[in-house]
């Protein structure tokens, strides 16, 4: 684990069709409580049953996004999925529980990405880095021009994720 990163564990029996190795995983290691606002973990687990990848599967909510979304862990694939409610247009985050929790990690570490009086080169240049960080974790990570991570570094990219300014005192 993180050193100054907290983390959410689940407790209890796991949730039917969740096999003994994502439970344990969930119970002794847990999902990051991280400091940029792109995710925010479940309290506790949510069952639920999704329609991906062209048939439904049971598995939970971990967590959510920043704008609201599921983030989906299915047990038969193992897969982080970004579910969107009212919408089909579901996509792979991670092909594991973590592959995801890593990417959490490494992102967080090294969140402020740039200081306050950023330039564009400085954004663009920080979005290249965590994009191979991303990929060198979980190749699929950014296949999705619209997906959790692409979307990520968009803002990354444009400068959205700088060190907050200290006031004057």
């Amino acid at each position: 684990m993180e050193l100054g990163v907290e983390f959410v564990t689940y407790e209890g029996e796991a949730p039917h069709g969740c096999s003994e190795a994502i439970w344990g995983d969930l119970c002794r290691i847990g999902l990051p409580k991280i400091a940029i606002n792109i995710f925010k973990p479940s309290l506790q687990p949510v069952p639920v049953s999704a329609e991906v990848a062209g048939g439904r599967t049971g598995g939970i909510v971990i967590g959510y996004s920043r704008e609201g979304a599921e983030l989906y862990l299915d047990f038969e694939s193992e897969n982080v999925w970004l579910l969107w409610r009212g919408d089909s247009s579901h996509t792979v985050v991670n092909t594991s529980l973590g592959a995801f929790r890593e990417s959490l990690l490494q992102v967080d570490a090294r969140y402020p990405f740039y200081p306050s009086n950023r330039n564009l080169e400085m954004a663009e240049e920080a979005e290249a880095e965590l994009r191979q960080i991303l990929v060198e974790i979980d190749g699929i990570a950014t296949a999705d021009p619209d997906g959790f991570w692409s979307a990520f570094l968009d803002d990354v990219a444009v400068g959205d994720y700088a060190a907050q300014e200290s006031p004057d005192l």
